[in-house]
Order: C-alpha cells, then structure tokens, then sequence
C-alpha cells in the first residue's frame, strides 16, 4: 500500500466514525489536497483490491471498510496499590450502567501513542488524578534498546489481553504499582476498594466489574 493510499485510508476511516456514512470522492479529494478526481477513483480501487474497503458502483458514499481495514489500539490498564495499616486498596473508576444505572467499576486505563513511554505514561496519568507512582512492578526490568535509529523500549506488564471491538483489535496491558498512601481520599469517579472487598465483588457480583478487566484482576486476586 502506497503513502497516499494509507492516507486515503485514514480519511476514510476517521470521516465514517466522526459522521456515520462514507465521504464522497470530492470530500476525500478536498481533505487529502488531491485536485483530480480520478487519482482518488483509482486509489479506492486499489484500496478495493486489496479487500480494504468495498463501494457500489455509481452508488455516492457506499464506500465501506471491510474486517481487514482494522485498527490496533494499544490500551495501558494500571492496577494502582495503596497499603495503610494493615489492608490493601486497588484504585478503580466507577461508571454507572446507562439501563439499570448500577455501578460498573473498571481499572483507570488509557490509549498510549507510538511515541509515548508506558510507564511514562502510565505516571501522568495517575498523577493527572493526583496520585503519585512510588513504584512500578517489573520496571528494574525494562530496557530502551535502539536498532537502526528507533527506539524499542522492552517492558514487562503483569498480564496481556486481546479482544475485538467495533472492528478495532484492542491490546491491553495490564501493569501492577504502587502509589503515595498520602493521597488516600475518594477522588470524583476513581474509587478505593478494599482487596478483600474486590475478591468478593469477583466472585459473587462480576456483572459490577468491566468485562475488559475481569481476567486481569482475577489474576490479581489469584482466583
């Protein structure tokens, strides 16, 4: 695939989420810079044999993606600890269902760019929400290592997962640390639940946790 058939591709995919229908050939020739209408024809119909995406013929705005026109996100979950006396607290996010407004708690977690440092990350966002990461499990374990000008950064997370939505692949890697017990206080929707209390939600009341974290924290929990 060309540099400009992977931008046509983009545009394609970014103006159908945003809007919900296909753009036009002129919408993409105006948005990609492109002046003739038939560059445009003749990169979707690459883009067609390739199995990328599929159109009508004559048909405005039937262009459609197909399963192999997917995307990757690579989602960072943070299993963020905190120790006072003699218990142990997980952070967790509360969300409430839109049908039965029940409370639905899932690990604080976030899309991490191609440039961005995981732990790097995985610190700004706490930090954002006023806790501080005392320590990051495996990181002593970490390496930055470069290869023909790029960077490749090895890091080991407590657990990996894989799963479909919405045609797009999501990778999410969990991570296990540590944050400052000072800022032990209930922060808008990020909650401290007790461990104990955690590993009974998990076994008798599940349907209360994200279905995207439940594995992870099962393994947490050792169950």
């Amino acid at each position: 695939m060309s540099k400009k058939q992977k931008e046509i591709l983009e545009i394609i995919k970014t103006f159908i989420k945003e809007n919900g229908y296909s753009p036009t050939i002129r919408e993409i020739c105006r948005i990609a810079n492109i002046k003739s209408t038939a560059s445009v024809h003749a990169h979707i119909k690459k883009l067609k044999a390739e199995g990328h995406i599929t159109s009508g013929v004559d048909m405005p705005r039937s262009i459609a993606l197909t399963k192999k026109a997917k995307s990757v996100k690579f989602v960072v979950n943070a299993i963020a600890l905190m120790c006072t006396e003699d218990k142990e607290y997980i952070l967790l996010q509360e969300n409430k269902n839109k049908h039965t407004n029940e409370s639905i708690f899932e690990l604080p977690s976030g899309v991490v760019k191609e440039s961005e440092n995981v732990y790097e990350y995985l610190r700004c966002k706490l930090k954002a929400n006023g806790f501080e990461v005392t320590k990051i499990f495996g990181e002593n374990k970490c390496n930055e290592l470069s290869y023909e000008e790029q960077i490749f950064t090895v890091f080991k997370p407590f657990c990996v997962s894989q799963n479909y939505n919405d045609n797009n692949l999501i990778i999410s890697n969990t991570i296990l640390c540590e944050v400052d017990s000072a800022n032990y206080c209930n922060k808008g929707h990020l909650k401290w639940i007790c461990t104990d209390d955690l590993r009974a939600m998990l076994v008798d009341h599940h349907e209360n946790i994200s279905a995207h974290n439940i594995a992870a924290l099962k393994l947490f929990c050792n169950l």
